[in-house]
């Protein structure tokens, strides 16, 4: 669709409403004026992070730690690691420290950032080096889909990290989150550094970039073990991601903290005063201004907690990445910590350690090993405890019930709020009505057989489409010849698409852009975007109905069917007859495809705990037609 001046308003409401968030955080902030007042603030923020931290209440599973080589590089003594961070489920390491020690040294868990290679980036391999010159311990690990923990390496999912939002699709399914994940294994790496003997549990770190930063910032929210902290290159605010446009990972989107409230400094000052140094580069990715803003937060909480210096800030000149200044400013933050000399160790004199030499496996990925538990199957065992642990259901009307409150809908709400809009012309001429809830745009019904005002025939059909009404709407013209048609682009589809934040391309299931974007955005604002467009096809068949229409018939194709399928399921007597096209199957049918097209926007969060499509199929009863067209939501994207 070539107008998507509606779709914009989509953009608009996400900014206003994580707008409306900071602003009034930031008058709480500037409420707090004694050392009670921010430390009652420091146990509302840890209470409300920690609660979406499952990881945190399951404990820790066995290590079982294996040295896989040890090798010298000069001064430095470096082994090559694995352990467990769920049973037969191995993280991949470089464990480095000086090769002379005497009594307990200090430690840093160094979280990559992301890159394909993992913990053997160049950039991070420096600051490892330079760290255990300089008189500490440092375990560098694997995230997951990267290094030496690629799930399909022969697909390589690269555009930053893809395969991370491919994960994080089915998580949201059963009702958690990726960021959930990466801290599980966070707290393994951290488990592990304390096992060591020789590590001082007393001064233990954590530090990442980019990804790595976002990762730091998780995990300082999370443990009490830590003695600092040092995110780089991401801390900045939502509200600046949000207003300029852009995608994040699927870890770096924390379900329902700004529906609390809650801002990105707060993973920090959950924490609080625990030592903090920030960083970010002159023309990063991330807003400086938003990077400013919470260094300027952390250093009224920390002042009243009486602490101030506990938090500092550098800027380096570069674009985003771990660059030699940064690393410079890090080491300095970090040894002045652990009561090492500053000036011990530089990089100018490091010993040089060839990749090869840091990888722990000979074969490409620790899933080729055997008895290693895939990826895949733990998300298959999430799957499992949402359908074991699901409730009876007892009636139709529980059913409906539950349906509605997970997806934030209301269905006995009247017809929406509408606007005519100017018609779409040239020929074919089409209507355009834009229906609205408050601030929120619901969609755009169109019809070619409508002048200008929602008034309609006895019978009609409602056309759902997959992307562009003009385009497909004629099909279902042919079909029924004798009825008017309408169609209604929901949120994200067609007319209310929006034209902008288009990071790595704009096809259908992109993992990171504009479709990808608002979902995580609802996401993060506890209304998911699968219930807005279901509330949206509600809210235009209750107008439909006022304005004459008697016996209507809803269509639903490709993308589209889920929503369609929603809107039927909880406003079955609006509806004489429902026909869906190329429908997804089930939720459960995308853990059969490690990498299905199927979008975010379109996944329910947390609704595998309540039901599973066919639930729905059952009481609905659609007629199932195949368009060898239009993609099935469960074909493999890459």
């Amino acid at each position: 669709m070539e107008n998507n001046l509606c779709g914009n308003l989509i953009n608009e409401y996400y900014v206003r409403q994580f707008r409306r968030i900071a602003a009034d955080r930031g008058a709480r902030i500037a409420a707090l004026k004694t050392r009670k007042d921010a430390e009652r603030y420091v146990e509302e923020v840890r209470a409300a992070v920690r609660a979406v931290f499952p990881a945190v209440k399951y404990g820790h599973s066995p290590l079982k730690p294996r040295t896989v080589r040890t090798f010298q590089a000069g001064s430095l003594h470096l082994e090559n690691v694995m352990f467990d961070s769920l049973p037969d489920y191995p993280v991949t390491g470089n464990f480095y420290r000086p090769a002379r020690i005497g009594e307990k040294i200090p430690a840093l868990l160094h979280l990559c950032g992301h890159n394909l290679t993992g913990k053997i980036n160049p950039r991070g391999k420096a600051l490892n080096l330079s760290l255990a010159a300089g008189g500490m311990a440092v375990l560098a690990i694997d995230p997951l889909d990267q290094g030496e923990r690629l799930r399909f390496p022969e697909q390589r999912l690269s555009q930053n990290v893809r395969g991370h939002n491919q994960l994080g699709k089915r998580l949201t399914a059963c009702g958690t989150w990726f960021g959930d994940w990466r801290v599980r294994d966070a707290m393994a790496g951290l488990d592990y550094l304390l096992s060591r003997p020789e590590v001082d549990p007393s001064r233990v770190y954590v530090a990442g970039c980019s990804g790595g930063g976002t990762m730091t910032a998780l995990l300082n929210a999370c443990e009490d073990r830590l003695a600092g902290a040092m995110p780089s290159c991401y801390i900045t605010s939502w509200k600046h991601n949000v207003e300029n446009e852009l995608p994040v990972d699927a870890e770096q989107t924390p379900p329902g903290l700004s529906a609390a409230g809650l801002e990105m400094a707060d993973l920090l000052i959950a924490a609080a005063p625990r030592p903090i140094h920030l960083s970010g580069e002159a023309d990063d990715v991330f807003d400086l201004r938003g990077t400013r803003e919470v260094f300027d937060e952390l250093k009224k909480i920390y002042g009243l907690l009486g602490c101030p210096e506990r938090v500092t800030i550098f800027i380096g000149p570069n674009d985003h990445g771990l660059w030699p200044e940064q690393r410079e400013a890090g080491r300095k933050f970090l040894f002045g910590l652990a009561g090492l000399p500053e000036n011990a160790a530089d990089e100018s004199d490091l010993p040089d350690v060839p990749d090869e030499q840091l990888k722990v496996l000979s074969v490409p990925t620790v899933f080729e090993l055997s008895g290693v538990k895939k990826t895949d199957e733990l998300l298959k065992e999430e799957l499992r405890r949402c359908e074991e642990n699901r409730p009876a259901v007892r009636s139709a009307e529980e059913l409906r019930a539950r349906v509605a409150d997970v997806l934030k809908i209301r269905p006995d709400a009247p017809a929406p709020y509408y606007r005519v809009l100017r018609p779409a012309v040239p020929e074919p001429f089409f209507s355009r009505i834009l229906l609205e809830d408050g601030e929120l745009p619901l969609g755009v019904l169109h019809s070619s057989d409508l002048k200008y005002q929602p008034v309609f025939p006895p019978e009609t059909f409602l056309y759902i489409p997959h992307e562009d009404y003009r385009t497909e709407i004629p099909v279902w013209k042919q079909e029924f010849p004798d009825r008017c048609g309408v169609a209604f682009d929901p949120v994200l589809i067609g007319e209310m698409r929006p034209a902008g934040c288009d990071q790595y391309g704009r096809e259908f299931g992109s993992l990171y852009g504009d479709v990808y974007h608002f979902a995580a955005c609802s996401l993060m604002l506890g209304r998911p975007i699968a219930g807005i467009a279901a509330a949206g096809i509600l809210g235009a068949l209750k107008l439909m109905r006022q304005g004459g229409a008697e016996k209507i018939t809803l269509i639903g194709a490709g993308q589209s069917g889920v929503t369609a399928l929603l809107a039927a399921f909880l406003g079955g007597a609006l509806i004489d007859r429902t026909i869906l096209v190329n429908a997804l199957p089930s939720y459960a049918a995308l853990f059969d495809e490690p990498n299905p097209i199927c979008p975010q926007a379109l996944i329910v969060p947390g609704f595998l705990r309540i039901a599973d499509l066919p639930d729905l199929y059952r009481a609905v009863r659609p007629e199932l037609r195949e368009n060898p067209a239009l993609p099935h939501l469960t074909d493999p994207l890459c």
